[in-house]
């Protein structure tokens, strides 16, 4: 997919389930390759594999695997447990905002996000 966030993302609950679509598959890539090179970098940053925030991962020399996939999900994921409420986003203070302020700040906040 290349560009999981939260805007990807959409939930709704319909007899008794709740239904999940991720959407926009503009950065989709073809499945029957096995090695997936970007032309740069592609996605929200914001919620991007750790990988791809380094400055070799910003120009897009590392290959893209499913996994980077899920865990860009999964920093999507602590995202909206951590800054949402009654469903308007609130943004209150680190360790989060960090990762707005850049690729740098946003791998090194991640980087340290378990460790402290």
């Amino acid at each position: 997919h290349l560009d999981i966030n939260v805007t990807n993302l959409m939930v709704t609950y319909t007899s008794g389930n709740y239904w999940g679509v991720l959407n926009d598959f503009d950065f989709a890539s073809d499945l029957n390759r096995h090695e997936i090179k970007t032309p740069g970098r592609t996605g929200t940053w914001v919620f991007m594999a750790y990988d791809f925030l380094s400055d070799c991962g910003l120009r897009g020399e590392k290959s893209h695997l499913y996994l980077n996939d899920f865990e860009s999900f999964c920093w999507v994921f602590l995202w909206i447990c951590s800054t949402f409420t009654s469903q308007h986003e609130i943004l209150s203070g680190p360790p989060l905002e960090d990762w707005t302020d850049g690729p740098e700040s946003s791998r090194y906040s991640k980087s340290h996000f378990f460790t402290t």
